[in-house]
């Protein structure tokens, strides 16, 4: 017996606008509220519009009033790729998920409410682990190309090969086309979180000529179905998007999306209220201060599951980072709620595990080492610590994470601990964590919603790509394994939070803060969907101006 799964078709757009509504006239404003919230019943990706009389008044000569159709966005580092089997960066996988469309997504934030994007329906048999996908027709590439089975069949193997995203559906063993428009997909194991494995960014669906004729990375395979399409990258630059008008999800509000490369917060701030950048983060409690009482302003509280953590690499035996009892000693060593307050201006919520709350995986057990210089002194001395150098790897080309590396520093060396402080540019940073070559480092995570057992795997598997603890065991591989064929969810759930309070009771990480605070937009520019809630991406085609 199979189940089938139909999407409601609600999300769909007019393939048919009769033209876009750039300029609005005010004697008629109730008919064109009227009109527009017609339209939203129907449309998937054209966004809410509000009425006119409402809004700040931007009359032009004649009457009329103009709408801004441009969207301008910071870019909060150089992009290095926008191939999203290739580039795991979330800042990147941002703009990504403009340009590329996933089988699924997530309605409002929800990974346990999905629609059908390039899947316009499936089935799945009572054992959960054979699915029959049934492709979403008449869908252009942004070069032209008709989608195809053959671009899903391609994208999925793909996923199954890159390091970024193979840990995630290491459990497929096949996959098949059966059509044109039909594929099929056999798995190892009950694979009853399949649909929403494939809603995020890093599980889109690339073009499958483009890749094979240009390779990974090219700059040529940068072709989507999504809403936006690329129009130019400057390298070490900005980037910017424009609207794809014949694409399945219809014609967005906003035609062009500029991403602005400001690495500088003060830069970014200074440009957020010149008019420059239509959006801005908190990075201090006094820019809530600046700007929470500007009516002109909309500020809306963010968390997203980005944990940061001091994470060891327990491998190495020849440091003291191996020893339990000095990672003990360390963990005492430092006030993680004054390293969460101090690092982010209290913007940041203090972090109990490496799983964020909401998770499926969250367990609330608090971290077992609370702040106790004393304690760490102890241990210390007990373990026979000789004042060997430890090395603290994180990137100090960021604000945030430097003062983070200054700050866990200073906790270490008052008690004794000798650190050697090995802050570099992020990319070097990430080169050395991917060879295992550090003995402490930052290490920024976000455990999947769509399946935390994918996370897990990812984390604690010994051939994890997330391993970055290093704690490699015969029986925690197996027991990963056997979780894939656990078909009752809650004994899943539970069989995680046991594994995560086992690793924080061993101290593979010391969990520090929870990423989140506050960002402002002008208040004309609004949207009809919510942030989906790993790293907060939107849709920006859901998004619009109002008069």
């Amino acid at each position: 017996m199979r189940t089938k799964v139909k999407f409601d078709t609600v999300s769909r757009v007019f393939k048919k606008r009769e033209k876009e509504i750039i300029i609005m006239k005010r004697k008629l404003s109730l008919v064109l509220a009227a009109a527009m919230t017609l339209t939203i019943a129907l449309a998937g990706c054209t966004p809410a519009a509000s009425d006119p009389t409402d809004s700040p008044d931007n009359t032009q000569p004649g009457g009329e009033t103009t709408v801004r159709t441009d969207m301008n966005a910071q870019l909060f580092s150089e992009c290095t790729s926008l191939d999203p089997q290739v580039n795991p960066s979330s800042y990147d996988l941002a703009v990504m998920y403009q340009i590329y469309d996933s089988l699924f997504e997530p309605v409002d934030g929800d990974y346990n409410n999905l629609k059908g994007s390039l899947c316009e329906s499936y089935e799945v048999d009572d054992a959960q682990m054979n699915y029959t996908l049934h492709i979403r027709q008449g869908v252009l590439w942004h070069n032209g190309d008709t989608l195809t089975a053959d671009d899903v069949v391609f994208s999925i193997n793909r996923m199954r090969e890159s390091a970024v995203t193979m840990a995630r559906i290491s459990f497929i063993t096949d996959v098949q086309k059966v059509d044109d428009y039909t594929v099929t997909i056999a798995c190892a194991y009950p694979s009853p979180r399949l649909p929403a494995l494939f809603s995020t960014a890093s599980m889109s669906i690339v073009n499958k000529k483009l890749v094979e004729q240009y390779g990974d990375n090219a700059i040529e395979t940068v072709v989507g179905t999504g809403a936006y399409k690329l129009e130019s990258w400057e390298p070490g630059g900005n980037i910017v998007l424009t609207s794809f008008e014949e694409g399945w999800r219809g014609s967005p509000q906003i035609k062009t999306i500029t991403y602005k490369l400001i690495t500088d917060t003060n830069a970014a701030r200074i440009a957020f209220q010149n008019g420059e950048i239509d959006t801005f983060y908190a990075s201090a409690a006094t820019d809530l201060e600046l700007f929470s009482d500007e009516t002109k302003y909309t500020t809306t509280a963010y968390t997203n599951s980005t944990q940061d953590h001091l994470a060891f690499n327990v491998s190495r035996t020849d440091s003291w980072v191996s020893n339990k009892t000095f990672r003990q000693a360390v963990a005492y060593a430092i006030d993680r709620e004054a390293l969460a307050e101090i690092t982010s201006d209290g913007l940041y919520k203090v972090a109990n595990s490496v799983v964020a709350p909401g998770n499926a995986a969250y367990s609330d057990t608090p971290f077992p080492y609370e702040y106790n210089p004393e304690k760490a002194k102890e241990l210390l001395a007990d373990c026979g610590y000789d004042g060997a150098e430890v090395g603290l790897l994180y990137t100090s080309s960021y604000p945030i994470s430097n003062t983070w590396g200054t700050t866990v520093e200073a906790y270490l060396r008052a008690v004794g601990i000798n650190v050697k402080m090995e802050g570099q540019e992020y990319a070097s940073v990430v080169q050395r964590v991917t060879d295992r070559d550090y003995d402490m480092t930052m290490f920024e995570y976000s455990v999947s919603f769509p399946d935390p057992l994918s996370s897990f795997y990812a984390m604690f598997r010994s051939d994890g790509y997330y391993n970055v603890w290093q704690y490699i065991t015969d029986e925690m591989d197996q027991r990963i394994i056997e979780l894939y064929g656990e078909a009752d969810d809650n004994a899943r759930n539970q069989a995680m939070m046991e594994i995560d309070e086992w690793a924080k009771e061993e101290v593979l990480y010391i969990p520090s803060y929870q990423q989140g605070g506050y960002y402002f937009r002008p208040v004309e520019l609004t949207s009809t969907t919510v942030p989906e809630p790993m790293f907060g991406w939107t849709r920006i085609c859901y998004s619009s101006w109002e008069a």
